[in-house]
């Protein structure tokens, strides 16, 4: 069908389905789910029918049936030709998602997170996240969405960090980085113990210097005396 075709051309899905507004499965790419249905994290079913505007809404990271593994549900609300309204779903594991965020070579010291607009953080990088991301983190105001750097706790940590947010193709998403202040400031910390060393260095021999020129010139002074 469709949708099986749709799957297998998309590798970052576990499953993709249609199902009814009364939480019927209509359609799905695994056997399994076509068979005994897709079930959806609690709530979520009636939280995408009741907007006012559809538009694309991302669950809270629960286990998948099919896999095992945490995963989280992408949802839009869509009319079918006979104008019924049903979900188009589908299901992306959270390693997924940590993989596209993840940056080859990039900072270790950087946190990154692909998070919600209400503060769900839904992968990390350093992963681990998963089920246990936090649900504490204050929403990104529009102001912060900019991308320029402010100071503020981590969205990884929740230490002083400096952090930059840009939201994705749905506003609904956003990517932030993180990196700790104290990491931020290890460089100057380190260009100012050199500079500091190399004063202490640079006065130490000069006083060094004039310590042995005066030495010098009172045994000069002692000469001239004694040739006197």
């Amino acid at each position: 069908s469709a949708i099986v075709a749709f799957k297998d051309r998309q590798l970052l899905f576990n499953d993709a389905a249609l199902i009814a507004a009364d939480a019927r499965t209509l359609a799905a790419s695994l056997p399994a789910s076509d068979r005994g249905g897709m079930r959806l994290p609690d709530g979520f079913l009636a939280r995408v029918v009741g907007l006012a505007v559809p538009q694309l809404t991302i669950s809270d990271p629960a286990i998948s049936p099919a896999s095992s593994e945490p995963s989280v549900y992408l949802a839009r609300l869509v009319a079918l030709p006979d104008q019924r309204r049903a979900l188009a779903v589908v299901e992306v594991p959270l390693a997924a998602l940590t993989a596209i965020i993840a940056q080859p070579g990039g900072d270790p010291d950087l946190g990154v997170t692909m998070e919600r607009d209400d503060g769900r953080v839904l992968a990390t990088v350093p992963s681990g996240a998963g089920l246990r991301a936090r649900v504490d983190a204050a929403p990104l105001s529009e102001q912060a969405l900019r991308g320029e750097p402010t100071l503020a706790p981590s969205r990884v940590t929740g230490a002083p960090a400096i952090v930059a947010a840009r939201p994705t193709l749905y506003r609904s998403l956003r990517i932030t980085v993180s990196l700790p202040l104290a990491d931020a400031l290890a460089g100057w910390k380190r260009n100012r113990n050199i500079v500091l060393t190399a004063t202490l260095a640079l006065i130490a021999l000069t006083l060094t210097g004039g310590v042995l020129s005066q030495w010098q010139f009172d045994r000069l002074a002692d000469a001239r005396e004694a040739l006197a």
